[in-house]
């Protein structure tokens, strides 16, 4: 694995500027010209795999590209041209990938979008309300799918792949590549939505390749004969997984299989069939997902020696991991294996195509955002109460939101306002990265004026609260004091007697803290899972904060007036 490398240099008393020493390596023009030249590279190689009953069904990087060619045909003959804006709503697999890089082929652009909203009762609704925002002419659908009242013009992606090979003559991917313009609009994804309405975020071609190519200049390499194999489930309607994940496995050529899973419970056991069959390579997932599969890799010796057969490297992203799953993790690493596995987290946004940071170099830290990708600066401002804004620039930061509303979004030096604040490990050592310090938007007042810093309250209350609770998320805005709503790690369990146990853990979480906006003053068990078709989980499996107290006022009046759920 490459060291750790950072040139930081100080802009007055309240900046600081963090860049990576080395240029960005040249990348692709576009992510057409991307596929083209590695699906020539590694022709023969498996690319993409899903599930097929009990075994996998595979395409070589060669028979992806002749599904695209092909599938580009068929598109056009539907009318897509370039600048069209299509929908997909399907979940990950191959005909999702096939149609997607058809569409940019086509010099059209891709808006994925999740089929989780159709869980809910206003599922629909709210679908078709991003895809008019999205401007979006044509959806390709999976069949199985129900679409919404007043969808635009469908094309099914079964019907699709059924089509292809119907016609010898098709343009090349290196000939459609050869039209598209490295500013020219590629995808557009949503935000989150976590500190307000979700965005639309236009991804550009050379954003996006350039965004691929500096995960590859860091990345961690195995021998030229030998592939990568990974096992992922991150949506692709996410931006990380629809483009850093995906992207970085066509530029390694590497194996990639597609999970159906999910890091909660009832899917999760498909995840881990799944890892006993593939062995992979690389292992990444939420910090939620860790002690899941801990818990089964602890039961079941075969899986676990299947699992650490040939895995080099683990990661994860999204939030903080806890410095005892990670033990926990390595201990059985050393018994299994013999050594212990490095592991890695990262940053990265929507509007930065998923990557600004990572964690490229071995540290048994799990707190670490990693440090600015070669290409990238960061300017980090001083704020309110010490705290440092994260503002980046780069070439794989987008140039606005679709519709406008971005006039805040960039300082007068062109960086985008990230609006997280971080922290420097060591300021005397800067290869030691950055530490994640909060979304300043989540940050919140209580009634007393007194401001409270979110995300360090929430890290360290849920660390202290493993193994007994899987998520929680830091409500109190203009209340007396923070409170917590909690999701179990076992959600069968006796809702009194688990009640009962947070009470004693943040009783004793407070005693070791100090001010008022660093304890838990009440604390709840959630009564229902988070909804993600609702908004209260992101793509990537996160916790929602302000959808969640906007959209459980019920459980927030229990929690602050009921007297038996007072720390």
């Amino acid at each position: 694995m490459l060291p750790p490398r950072a040139e930081l240099r100080a802009d007055g008393e309240a900046i600081l500027r963090l860049r990576h020493p080395e240029p960005l390596q040249a990348a692709d023009d576009n992510l057409v010209a991307l596929l083209e030249r590695c699906c020539a590279r590694y022709a023969a190689r498996r690319f993409l795999s899903e599930r097929d009953g009990e075994g996998w069904r595979s395409l070589s990087f060669a028979a992806f590209a002749t599904a695209v060619e092909q599938a580009a045909a068929v598109l056009a003959a539907e009318g897509i041209a370039a600048g069209r804006r299509v929908g997909i709503l399907a979940p990950n697999g191959i005909a999702h990938a096939v149609a997607s890089f058809a569409v940019l082929a086509l010099g059209a652009v891709a808006v994925p979008l999740s089929p989780a909203y159709l869980a809910h009762p206003r599922g629909a609704a709210l679908l078709g309300q991003l895809a008019r925002s999205a401007g979006v002419e044509v959806l390709l659908h999976d069949e199985t799918l129900p679409a919404w009242d007043e969808a635009p013009r469908r094309v099914g992606l079964g019907a699709l792949m059924r089509r292809l090979g119907g016609s010898d003559a098709v343009p090349t991917l290196r000939e459609r590549a050869a039209a598209i313009a490295s500013r020219q609009a590629a995808k557009i994804f949503f935000t989150s939505g976590s500190t307000g309405t979700p965005k639309a975020v236009v991804n550009t071609h050379g954003a996006l390749a350039a965004a691929a190519a500096m995960l590859d200049q860091v990345g961690p390499r195995l021998p030229d004969d030998e592939s990568p194999v990974v096992l992922d489930w991150l949506p692709w309607t996410h931006a990380f997984g629809g483009n850093a994940n995906l992207h970085w496995a066509l530029l390694r050529g590497a194996s990639f299989h597609i999970d159906a899973g999910a890091p909660v419970a009832g899917r999760f056991e498909q995840t881990l069939r799944n890892l006993a069959d593939v062995c992979p390579t690389s292992f990444t997932t939420v910090p939620t997902g860790y002690p899941l599969l801990l818990d089964a890799l602890e039961r079941d010796a075969a899986l676990a020696a299947r699992f650490f057969s040939r895995l080099r490297v683990c990661s994860f992203g999204g939030a903080a991991l806890s410095a005892a799953v990670i033990e926990r993790f390595q201990a059985l690493s050393l018994r299994v294996r013999g050594t212990r596995m490095p592991f890695g987290g990262g940053y990265g946004m929507t509007e930065t195509c998923g990557v600004i940071a990572l964690v490229w170099w071995d540290t048994e830290r799990g707190d670490l955002l990693g440090l600015p990708l070669p290409g990238i600066e960061l300017k980090l401002v001083r704020g309110d109460g010490g705290r440092w804004e994260c503002r980046v620039r780069g070439a794989n930061v987008f140039d606005g939101y679709l519709g406008g509303g971005d006039d805040a979004a960039f300082d007068d030096e062109g960086f985008f306002v990230t609006g997280d604040a971080v922290e420097l490990a060591d300021r005397e050592c800067p290869e030691q990265g950055l530490i994640y310090a909060g979304r300043l938007r989540e940050d919140f007042k209580l009634a007393n004026g007194s401001w409270v810093r979110v995300g360090p309250l929430r890290a360290a209350l849920l660390d202290h609260l493993r193994p007994l609770a899987a998520d929680l998320v830091v409500l109190g805005e203009n209340r007396d004091e923070p409170a917590a709503l909690v999701w179990l790690a076992e959600p069968d369990a006796a809702r009194e007697a688990a009640q009962a146990q947070l009470l004693a853990a943040c009783r004793d979480f407070n005693r070791a803290r100090r001010g008022a906006t660093e304890r838990i003053g009440r604390v709840l068990v959630a009564v229902r899972p988070p909804d993600a078709a609702a908004g209260e989980l992101t793509a990537k499996g996160t916790l929602n904060a302000r959808r969640i107290a906007e959209q459980r006022g019920d459980e927030l009046v229990r929690l602050y007036t009921d007297p038996a759920f007072r720390v």
